[in-house]
């Protein structure tokens, strides 16, 4: 077929190292994207009557395939899912997937902000576009605990310690605060010399 790897009916020719030097990894995951579009229109044009088969092939021939197979079947597999649909994409994989709803939700939301269908998407109603993750600021005994755990990493790593004190010389002059056993007994910083 040429010496056009994507037009190829294996993906091994688009990962083959002896190519690597004059296409680089991002054409190879393009190109595997490509590949796994052609199969799926081929499937299509042929009617295959279980695309989610054609899909299942595919990405495992794609992943078997070696070289960088994550990402190449991640790019491969979006671009090929997004030909064929949702509803034939293989079942097992999708309903084992690892945080499907989330993902899932995503999916929508993504669907409804660049082509305006789905369920209405408002993203201050998603905590996952917040700063802190819909986590909340820190209460002062969360930051004064935090505090306690870096200083004691510092004061075990005596070169961390004195770093921590250069920079705070700069905005605080002198010394440093350090979790110390009176600051445990009182709730006070002491300030000491370094």
């Amino acid at each position: 077929m040429g010496d056009n790897p994507s037009l190829q009916s294996s993906p091994k020719p688009l990962i083959a190292d002896e190519i690597s030097s004059t296409i680089g990894y991002t054409y190879k995951c393009l190109a595997s994207g490509i590949w796994a579009l052609r199969q799926g229109i081929r499937a299509m044009q042929a009617n295959a009557s279980d695309l989610s088969s054609v899909f299942e092939r595919v990405i495992t021939e794609l992943t078997m395939a070696g070289g960088d197979a994550d990402t190449n079947a991640a790019v491969a597999g979006s671009l090929l899912g997004t030909l064929i649909g949702y509803s034939n994409l293989t079942t097992g994989w999708v309903q084992d997937l690892k945080h499907r709803d989330w993902l899932l939700a995503k999916a929508d939301a993504a669907s409804y902000l660049i082509i305006g269908q789905g369920a209405p998407y408002d993203y201050h109603d998603d905590i996952d576009t917040t700063v802190d993750a819909g986590k909340g600021p820190m209460s002062k005994e969360e930051m004064d605990a935090r505090w306690g755990v870096l200083i004691e990493v510092c004061v075990a790593d005596r070169t961390c310690l004195q770093q921590a004190n250069t920079s705070r010389r700069c905005t605080e002059g002198w010394g440093t605060w350090i979790n110390s056993k009176k600051w445990k007994e009182t709730g006070k910083r002491e300030r000491i010399a370094v």
